[in-house]
């Protein structure tokens, strides 16, 4: 094998593996909160999920506008940042706060990338309940909203597309922009962890 495909091959590698080591104690958080089967066991366990899920979904960054910074990604579009138009649908349902906040400002193709990752894989933790809402929906207690499970469970059919393309960004980047990638993965995954503790 080339030496070139192979330095090419441990970039990406590394970044997965890089990306995985930094984030992983703070994912496992958040992915037992996110996938806590006790959040579709009754009307109110559920609606205090969406609300942690709706605080921690203000953590990822807006989607650039039209004509600001081109979206990095081909796997996922701008909308895994999104969510939060179905979360306000589904807490409004049960007859809660509508409006979930969003953060703002100017993000680079490193941070969008590190968000759209988080977006992703936390996406994959909330679809595991997708079958309990609706489950829940169909109870003797009435329907409940399951955009937000359902938009999740679709998000997450795109993880293993957006790995592999994520490790080919990687290595077509610079050291520096791809570490910078991970950083953000690694703070927007601590700040969605504390959101979902409550």
């Amino acid at each position: 094998m080339a030496p070139l495909l192979v330095r090419e091959g441990v970039r990406r590698d590394g970044f997965l593996a890089t990306l995985g080591s930094r984030t992983w104690r703070a994912r496992a958080h958040a992915a037992s909160a996110l996938g806590d089967p006790r959040a579709v066991s009754g009307r109110a366990a559920y609606a205090a999920w969406l609300r942690r899920n709706a605080d921690a979904w203000s953590r990822l960054p807006l989607p650039p506008r039209p004509g600001a910074e081109p979206w990095p990604l081909l796997s996922v579009g701008p909308q895994c940042l999104g969510g939060h138009e179905e979360l306000a649908a589904d807490l409004a349902d049960l007859g809660g706060r509508t409006a979930p906040a969003r953060r703002d400002g100017a993000a680079d193709e490193a941070f969008l990338v590190g968000a759209a990752h988080v977006a992703v894989v936390a996406a994959g933790d909330a679809a595991l309940l997708a079958d309990g809402a609706a489950a829940l929906g169909a109870g003797p207690d009435g329907p409940v909203g399951t955009r937000f499970v359902v938009r999740c469970r679709e998000l997450a059919r795109s993880r293993t597309a957006l790995r592999r393309e994520l490790a080919a960004w990687a290595a077509d980047r610079d050291p520096e922009t791809a570490e910078r990638a991970v950083l953000a993965a690694q703070a927007i995954t601590v700040e969605l962890a504390e959101a979902l503790r409550g």
